[in-house]
């Protein structure tokens, strides 16, 4: 008894009764301990048969035969709860034996007041569940679905931290031969050499990593620098799980929806497989750093939001200036999915932004064209994109900025806020003090990494800009391509929701819709680990999408089954011949095998045919997917009706 107890205090502590519902709660407890007692195996199933939950949907033969496997084995419990309520009555225990009551019992009782028992979800006052029966599943199933899901996720980051690793430089890369020496040598470079300006930004887990070699004098191999960072990425997977978790139970997201929330962000390319392949990399620390400010921000903790964006800007240069406009810009619902009402803007204007927006980058596309061709009389695109063919023809790469300006016409076309009006509410409601908050703690990270960078070039931003403006014109619709092969199902699931995850967007404020507007612009990139910023804020508005959908557990495993398959952490990259191809550092062999393996997963250098390849799997996945959300759409209305 007492540990029932304590679990209600720690399920119910919010939950607060007036007089009448206390005395209304007198009446069902009394008359819940007695209907069960005296409710033996048949007369139970037969009740749960013609009665209706708080949805006015007739339970099904599942949760029939659910409830009454396990009706008798919890009757006893329910009845002294109940007993016990009636004596002594509290406020969380009662909420505890209401909970469970509805949860086992599978029945719907009304008490003599009238009072119906509903099976909607306790202190989430932002909306009703579509289904009932898919909560009271996922809520006896809790702990087994959450540790199953780890545990798989665990065995599959043992094999894919302790397996194969980019056969390049000792299993460092490309990239990641600068950050091993980062990790080799900070504590005597900084001081004396510095680093240049772009990739400074990026250095702090190898900098980590090597203060705390140095400390412990552990000796500096590639060995040993290997081991610590393979820690290091586990630390960080171990603190975006918990954080998961802890943004989960924030949210009240159904068990089904946790699972698919779940699946999206840890089975995926990324996560299972390249973390441990190539683990010399930010990626990583920047997805648990966006997690933790992420949780930090709903919880309106602006400080934490603020030292994790400094830690950020360090890691991972987007998530920092991502933060601190989140912080302190207003948290002021807005409304972008509906008409704007200024009198001053005319109405029209925001029903024009897809179009102004689609026809902006066809405008700039045509611009790079005409100064490409004055400049270097040529007609193609190939010292820009540099992984092309040079006889690809102008109209060609037209035809690509067509299919990405109709795509960016699609995304916008729900959002009907004029810009001017959007920018003259944040002048209004941004505070002066969050101004100067904001612009200081910026200005002094862009002082530090002045005083500590030295004159070397490595990239410059508006370069990187420039290039995710250009990528897209490699084939037609390769970013969507490759962010199905890298996120897994997630972006199909925004697809096909992406109206209503609009309209929850309104809810979080200035700052998180102007980080969204820069999503738009990093969504054209094909290299899709560039978006790994804005994976948690785009997890928020489609798990509370899907939390009003009746959606059935089998839809949730069928997302992690498919998530699993589409990480293709069982795909083996180093075959016989991949270390001469990438030690090979020509273009050309990247776009044959077996240098492909690796290079497929990466969208701007993906050859022809796996392009094609790439494009028939992600379309199957968009069938199989559409499939599946039309099935439950179907028996939502034939229960309707």
């Amino acid at each position: 008894m007492a540990k029932i107890k304590g679990a209600s205090k720690n399920w119910f502590a919010t939950m607060e009764l007036s007089e009448t519902e206390q005395e209304q709660a007198r009446l069902l407890a009394k008359t819940s301990a007695a209907s069960m007692l005296a409710c033996p195996l048949p007369s139970c199933t037969n009740k749960c048969v013609s009665t209706k939950v708080a949805n006015n949907s007739v339970i099904d033969a599942f949760g029939i035969r659910f409830g009454a496997s396990i009706a008798i084995a919890n009757a006893f419990a329910i009845a002294i709860l109940g007993l016990n309520a009636l004596r002594h009555f509290e406020q969380r225990t009662f909420a505890m034996c209401h909970s469970r009551f509805v949860a086992v019992s599978h029945c719907s009782i009304l008490t003599p007041a009238g009072l119906q028992v509903s099976s909607a979800k306790p202190d989430v006052p932002r909306r009703e569940p579509a289904s009932g029966h898919r909560k009271r599943i996922f809520r006896g199933d809790l702990n087994f679905v959450r540790i199953f899901a780890c545990a798989i996720l665990c065995l599959i980051l043992v094999h894919s931290f302790m397996g194969e690793k980019i056969a390049m430089n000792d299993g460092a890369g490309g990239d990641g031969l600068f950050y091993r020496e980062v990790s080799a040598g900070f504590t005597d470079d900084i001081l004396s050499k510095g680093y240049d300006s772009f990739r400074l930004q990026r250095i702090a887990p190898f900098a980590l990593e090597n203060v705390v070699y140095t400390i412990l004098d552990i000796p500096k191999d590639n060995h040993s620098l290997m081991i610590g960072i393979l820690l290091l990425n586990a630390l960080s997977v171990l603190l975006l799980l918990i954080y998961f978790f802890r943004t989960s139970n924030l949210l009240k997201w159904f068990r089904s929806t946790e699972l698919i929330t779940f699946s999206l962000t840890f089975f995926n390319f990324h996560t299972l497989k390249n973390i441990g392949y190539e683990p010399f990399q930010t990626d990583a620390f920047a997805l648990t750093l966006s997690f933790m400010s992420f949780y930090h921000f709903l919880k309106n903790e602006k400080w934490k939001v603020v030292i994790l964006s400094v830690i950020s800007s360090f890691v991972w240069p987007l998530l920092g200036l991502t933060g601190l406009i989140m912080a302190f810009f207003p948290r002021d619902k807005v409304a972008i999915s509906s008409p704007a009402t200024s009198d001053r803007t005319p109405l029209k204007l925001g029903k024009r932004l897809p179009y102004g927006f689609a026809f902006a980058y066809l405008l700039l596309i045509v611009a790079m064209a005409l100064f490409n061709y004055f400049r270097y009389r040529a007609t193609h695109f190939n010292e820009m994109i540099f992984h092309l063919p040079n006889s690809m023809p102008f109209a060609y790469f037209m035809f690509t900025a067509f299919c990405t300006a109709v795509f960016l016409f699609f995304l916008l076309r729900p959002i009907s806020i004029s810009v001017l009006d959007f920018i003259r509410g944040l002048s209004k409601k941004f505070t002066f003090r969050s101004a100067f908050c904001f612009f200081a703690i910026y200005l002094c990270i862009q002082a530090i990494v002045h005083i500590f960078s030295n004159n070397d070039f490595f990239y410059s931003t508006s370069n990187f800009i420039l290039q995710i403006c250009l990528r897209p014109l490699q084939a037609p619709f390769i970013f969507l391509e490759n962010h199905v092969m890298y996120w897994g199902i997630l972006p199909l699931l925004c697809i096909f929701f992406w109206k209503s995850i609009v309209r929850e967007m309104e809810n979080n404020g200035y700052g998180y819709l102007t980080v969204m507007a820069a999503l738009v612009i990093f969504l054209l990139d094909s290299e899709s680990r560039h978006s790994i910023t804005f994976l948690p804020l785009l997890l928020l508005p489609l798990g509370t999408v899907l939390d009003t959908l009746p959606i059935k557990p089998w839809f949730a495993y069928a997302v992690a089954v498919g998530s699993l398959l589409l990480s293709r952490f069982y795909y083996t990259i180093n075959v016989e011949g991949i270390q001469q191809a990438f030690e090979s550092m020509d273009m050309s062999v990247y776009k044959t095998f077996p240098a492909q393996r690796y290079f497929m997963n990466l969208g701007p250098w993906q050859s022809g045919a796996t392009y094609l390849i790439a494009s028939a799997i992600a379309l199957l996945t968009f069938a199989g997917v559409y499939f599946l959300l039309h099935k439950i759409t179907q028996t939502r209305e034939t229960k309707s009706e």
